[in-house]
């Protein structure tokens, strides 16, 4: 992380670009290091200190008339700003990385981030594979429908989600670590613990499954919670 020096130096030389570029650093350095090792006391201080929400070139327009969590709920942000998106930041890497007493703590003071009518849920469903089963059970006791969760643009159900990005498939498995596979895996069970729809409407998941080529271990299981072993 750059240090005082440079940032002093950015502002003497009125180098605003610099200067953004530092802090913004710094940002990403501080609430990713919360998001691993931090506790809720160090994340509520962090986090006092940035706005909800603020505007950069990237994002849409937000009327003024809009609360800073509603602006959340219907603006997509594809890649979330530590600066401008800091609570939705620190979400989806608190949730990356498996510390569930930030992320508690943040879906307590956020209750509405967690909710189907967030245009961003799925970056944070996507991390929490990865964050493993502390964190699921957080969002599952949030809004237990989650557990059935179709994502947009028929990319399928959480339960195909969590196979292909947690690499327990033919295809996938070879590029992924094996913690990563071991904490998919238990999320996968956990999902069909807590009633993941197998059946999906006519659109059952094990066929599904057999063509991602799945691992047998993941195919065996859904079998047997869908009663066919």
């Amino acid at each position: 992380m750059l240090g005082r020096a440079h940032i002093l130096s950015a502002i003497e030389k009125n180098n605003v670009s610099s200067l953004r570029e530092i802090l913004e650093a710094q940002d990403r350095t501080l609430l990713s290091k919360c998001a691993r090792a931090g506790t809720p006391d160090i994340a509520q201080y962090l986090l006092a200190r940035y706005p909800p929400l603020t505007n950069n070139s990237d994002d849409q327009a937000v009327s003024p008339s809009v609360t800073p969590e509603e602006a959340y709920l219907t603006t997509y942000i594809r890649d979330p700003s530590p600066t401008h998106h800091a609570v939705l930041y620190l979400l989806k890497e608190s949730a990356r990385n498996g510390n569930a007493a930030v992320f508690r703590s943040l879906s307590t003071a956020h209750p509405t981030f967690l909710t189907t009518h967030n245009r961003n849920i799925e970056c944070v469903l996507v991390n929490a594979i990865e964050g493993g089963i502390a964190i699921w059970e957080v969002i599952l006791s949030h809004d237990p429908r989650f557990v059935d969760h179709e994502f947009s643009g028929h990319k399928g159900c959480l339960l195909e989600i969590v196979v292909t990005l947690g690499g327990l498939t033919a295809c996938h498995g070879w590029r992924t670590s094996e913690e990563k596979k071991r904490k998919a895996m238990d999320v996968f069970g956990y999902l069909l613990e807590r009633g993941a729809d197998l059946e999906r409407a006519g659109d059952p998941v094990v066929p599904l499954l057999k063509v991602l080529r799945a691992d047998e271990r993941v195919i065996e299981l859904a079998e047997r919670w869908s009663g066919k072993v």
